[in-house]
C-alpha cells in the first residue's frame, strides 16, 4: 500500500472515531438553552435556574399587554436567583408596575444603588411612583428629581411626566413655591399640558390665599372643561385670605352666570356665608 493510501485510511479512521465523540459532547436541543433562549452562565445541572423562563419571555408578555403574567414569570426567576442582574430586577418592576403592583415595585427597587444607571434611570421613575402610592410625597418628589437629574431622563419620554408628578408631589407636601415653579417648567417645555398645569397651580395657591396669583392663572385658562374648577379656586383663595367682601361679590357674579343648578347653589351658599362673616 502506498503512503498516499495509508494517509487516506488514517483520515477516514479519525473521522469515524471523532464524529460520535463530538455528537456526544453537544447537548440535545431541549438542554442547550433555557426555554426563553436566554443563556444563563451561572446555571448548572438539568434543574438549574437556567431552565426558568426569564427575560425574553417576560418582555414578550409585556409587549403583548400581559404585565401580571410577566411579573409572575420574573418573580419565579428572582426567587431562585437572589443575585440577579439589575436588568432582570428592573424588568420585574416594569411588570409589577404594569398591573399596579406598586408595593412589589417598591420592594424590588428601594435601596438599589444602580437605579440611575440601569435602563436610562427608569427604576427611579418607577420607585417614585411606588412612593406616591404609599403617600410619601416628599420622598417621591426627591426620587423624581433624581430621575430628572439622570442622563437617561433627557432621552426619555418619561421626563415631562416625572416633572409634572414631582411638582404635584411638592404641592402635596406644602412646598407650594417649589411645586408651582416645577409646574411652570412643565408648562414651558410641554405646552400641551399648559391648561392642566395652570389649574393645578391655581388650586395649590388658593389653599394659601394668594388671590392675585390665582386670578392670573385662572384668567389664562381657556379650556371650558376647567372653568368650574378655576372659579372654585378663586373663591377658595378669597376665603383663605379672609377677604369676605371680595368673596361675596365674586360668588354672586359666578352665581349669575353659572350653567347648572348645582353650581348656582354652590356659589349662592358661598356668597351667603361671606355676607354673614362681614356682618
Amino acid at each position: 500500500m502506498s503512503r498516499r493510501h495509508i494517509l487516506i485510511a488514517l483520515l477516514m479512521l479519525a473521522v469515524i472515531v471523532l464524529i460520535p465523540l463530538l455528537l456526544r459532547s453537544v447537548p440535545p436541543p431541549s438542554e442547550a438553552l433555557p426555554p426563553s433562549g436566554v443563556y444563563d452562565p451561572y446555571a448548572s445541572g438539568p434543574e438549574a435556574t437556567a431552565r426558568v423562563i426569564v427575560n425574553a419571555e417576560a418582555e414578550a408578555l409585556l409587549r403583548n399587554g400581559r404585565p401580571w403574567r410577566a411579573a409572575r414569570v420574573m418573580d419565579e426567576y428572582l426567587r431562585s436567583r437572589p443575585d440577579a442582574a439589575p436588568a432582570a430586577i428592573l424588568l420585574a418592576a416594569r411588570g409589577e408596575a404594569g398591573w399596579g403592583g406598586w408595593d412589589r415595585v417598591r420592594a424590588l427597587l428601594e435601596n438599589r444603588s444602580w437605579l440611575a444607571e440601569e435602563g436610562g434611570g427608569e427604576g427611579l421613575f418607577l420607585l417614585a411612583r411606588a412612593l406616591e402610592g404609599d403617600g410619601e410625597w416628599e420622598a417621591a418628589a426627591t426620587v423624581y428629581r433624581r430621575f430628572l437629574a439622570s442622563p437617561g431622563a433627557l432621552r426619555s419620554d418619561l421626563g415631562p411626566v416625572a416633572q409634572l408628578r414631582a411638582g404635584l408631589a411638592l404641592l402635596r407636601t406644602g412646598s407650594v413655591d417649589a411645586g408651582v415653579a416645577t409646574l411652570a417648567s412643565v408648562r414651558e417645555h410641554t405646552p400641551e399640558l399648559g391648561a392642566r398645569v395652570d389649574l393645578l397651580a391655581a388650586e395649590a395657591l388658593a389653599a394659601r390665599g394668594d388671590t392675585a396669583a390665582v386670578r392670573t392663572l385662572a384668567q389664562q385658562l381657556d379650556d371650558p372643561s376647567f372653568a368650574q374648577r378655576a372659579r372654585r379656586a378663586r373663591v377658595e383663595a378669597y376665603r383663605q385670605a379672609e377677604d369676605f367682601a371680595a368673596l361675596r361679590d365674586l360668588a354672586a357674579r359666578y352665581r349669575a352666570t353659572a350653567e347648572s343648578d348645582a353650581a348656582r347653589a354652590g356659589f349662592a351658599l358661598d356668597a351667603g356665608r361671606a355676607a354673614r362673616r362681614i356682618g
